[in-house]
């Protein structure tokens, strides 16, 4: 397989990341997931990125046959029929504290963007 190349290192070194992968946030985000204090308004950075991992386990996987190259179907990312963190592990994944992970999850209920429930060994449906 050929490399290919714009001629510009730097365009050509990003170009060869694989933006496709992963979270994505649109910058909108940034504006509306926001908190008021007494010194003013601030965009809620961990609920952000919180989301952002959401939307990224949410979004299905392609499935394709590997001879033709046809689409199938989709897949979803998870195995229950919705996905499952704890508190630890959204804290451990966002490099958090539990205290602001749950605070994260619940601002984000708060807004109405998840709903949120419990199962029995502890776990934040998201």
């Amino acid at each position: 397989m050929t490399q290919l190349t714009t001629g510009q290192p730097t365009v050509d070194a990003i170009g060869r990341m694989n933006f496709l992968e992963g979270s994505y946030v649109p910058h909108t985000w940034l504006k509306h997931l926001t908190y008021t204090t007494k010194r003013g308004i601030y965009t809620h950075h961990l609920a952000v990125l919180l989301l952002a991992d959401i939307v990224y386990w949410y979004r299905p996987t392609v499935v394709k046959d590997e001879q033709t190259g046809e689409i199938l179907g989709w897949k979803k990312k998870f195995d229950a029929d919705k996905l499952q963190r704890s508190y630890e592990a959204i804290a451990a994944h966002l490099g958090s504290t539990y205290k602001q992970a749950r605070e994260a999850v619940l601002f984000l209920k708060d807004i109405g963007r998840r709903k949120i429930g419990y199962t029995q060994n502890c776990t934040a449906d998201l």
